[in-house]
């Protein structure tokens, strides 16, 4: 015989809503109508009304059954009083039962509904082997009223009554949540309240789609950089700002400052109330065009001039020739590379020639400095040219995303020692600042004591207060000489 088990309500223990609660829709309560009673259990319909709103037994937990007897059916001792126990696997809101897991095969005590199939042979190709089993198991639903809930890390301790405390609804986490607590019988045979953990249900994680690839394939790295033989022009990065554009930011804050205080004082006159002025159409006014001023290259005017110099160094021949050899620049694979890629369906044919031609003799635009692609359709470039290239080095930032989480970190880890050091520094160079001073000050001290004088010491005991907020104080002997003594500071 067989067991099944259906999936009957849900399988987790958290309570996201009351949709339970609510209302059903017309002819719902004879939906399941049709439907074995078999395969879903009892098809008796609940009243909203009569619905468990927030449950204290939950998949995960050890319960026993109040009522019936299962243990006798499998042999066990008559006489012992096993109604039987289970873990419950899931729980119907709607219908207020719950489905329950055996704790030991070799001695189940979770009742069983036995169902019945059609015959069916083994092996259609080979009918002397005979027909499978016609009968399979189904965890009867077991009512809500009919469980107590077994006390966890207790041996036999069974809850008399639950009880639910600070119930409210997480909006952080969208879930209600409450605490349980269990009234108990303790060995004295007192009353007891002690509090319930919910159970720790393993999580799993979902599984992997068939195009995700795995952790460790996605980190590895299987290029190897390239050895610079042949000068490569690399664009720089774009700024995300100029100084232009911080400038002209802070000239229009503070125009509109100026504007803000000017309104104020007009607000401020009209209220005060001023005398009649002239007619501004016969004021004179100076008509002034400021000579301009040089400024620095925005953004976009940094990545023009990039582009530009890019083109007019990779066509130099002065520039191949003082290099040494073929040059490349960043744009030169993407201009060669087929738009559509083998696996998209696209095809590109290049000639094969036995000889390398370099980049400088190609056309290039003035503007961008990019390879002009009629000279790819002319057969100029070859499939031994393109593959002389340092694909490594033009594709760099295809080939390694520096905003990962993996260069994050790692540049994060550099920011944090710079800083130590930094740090460590600074406090290196306060201490000599300190012992410096304290030098300076003791020899000070010491110069303007003159050699042999007895006596003074009001005058040295002044001195001395006034240099000890620096740090040095003075003492006077028994022969009226001060000697200066420097304090920690």
């Amino acid at each position: 015989m067989e067991e099944a088990l259906h999936a009957v309500g849900t399988t987790t223990t958290v309570l996201r809503s009351l949709r339970h609660l609510e209302r059903p829709t017309k002819h719902a309560k004879f939906f399941q109508a049709g439907k074995p009673s078999q395969a879903g259990g009892s098809k008796k319909f609940v009243q909203p009304r009569d619905r468990v709103p927030f449950w204290n037994i939950v998949p995960g937990d050890i319960v026993k059954l109040n009522t019936g007897n299962v243990a006798r059916q499998f042999g066990l001792d008559p006489n012992e009083k096993v109604r039987g126990e289970g873990r419950v696997i899931s729980v119907d809101r709607e219908k207020n039962t719950v489905l329950l897991a055996n704790l030991n095969e070799d001695h189940p005590l979770v009742p069983h509904n036995t169902a019945h199939n059609t015959p069916r042979l083994l092996d259609p190709n080979k009918p002397e082997r005979g027909f499978g089993p016609t009968t399979y198991t189904v965890p009867r639903p077991i009512h809500y009223s009919n469980l107590t809930l077994k006390i966890p890390d207790l041996e036999d301790t069974y809850a008399l009554r639950i009880i639910k405390k600070n119930l409210h609804f997480h909006k952080a986490s969208k879930m209600w949540r409450w605490q349980r607590y269990a009234v108990i019988r303790n060995r004295d045979g007192i009353n007891e309240k002690i509090e319930v953990p919910w159970p720790k249900t393993r999580k799993t994680a979902p599984p992997p789609k068939p195009d995700a690839s795995g952790r460790r394939d996605v980190e590895e790295e299987t290029w190897l950089p390239w050895a610079p033989s042949d000068p490569v022009h690399l664009l720089p990065k774009p700024p995300r700002n100029s100084a232009h554009s911080v400038s002209d930011v802070v000239e229009r804050l503070a125009a509109l400052e100026v504007a803000r205080v000017a309104k104020e004082q007009e607000s401020a006159d009209l209220y005060k109330g001023t005398s009649q002025g002239r007619y501004p159409g016969f004021q004179t006014k100076k008509l002034f065009t400021p000579p301009p001023v040089p400024q620095e290259p925005n953004a976009a005017e940094v990545l023009a001039l990039a582009k530009k110099s890019m083109s007019i160094w990779a066509s130099s021949q002065q520039a191949h020739a003082s290099q040494g050899g073929r040059s490349f620049a960043a744009s030169d694979y993407l201009s060669l590379a087929p738009q559509v890629g083998p696996v998209a369906g696209g095809s590109w044919q290049l000639p094969i020639a036995d000889t390398l031609v370099g980049t400088e003799s190609f056309e290039r635009d003035p503007s961008t400095g990019t390879l002009l692609s009629v000279q790819k359709h002319q057969g100029l470039t070859s499939k031994v040219h393109l593959d002389s290239m340092p694909v490594e080095l033009l594709m760099k930032d295809e080939l390694s995303n520096e905003l990962g989480r993996k260069w994050r970190q790692q540049r994060w880890q550099a920011r944090l020692v710079r800083k130590a050091k930094l740090a460590k520094s600074m406090t290196r160079r306060e201490q000599s600042n300190k012992r410096a001073l304290r030098e300076y000050l003791a020899e000070k001290v010491k110069a303007s004591v003159p050699a042999g004088v007895v006596g003074g010491g009001g005058a040295m005991m002044g001195l001395g207060q006034a240099i000890g907020g620096q740090g040095i104080t003075t003492t006077t002997s028994g022969t009226g000489k001060t000697a200066p003594t420097s304090t920690s500071t």
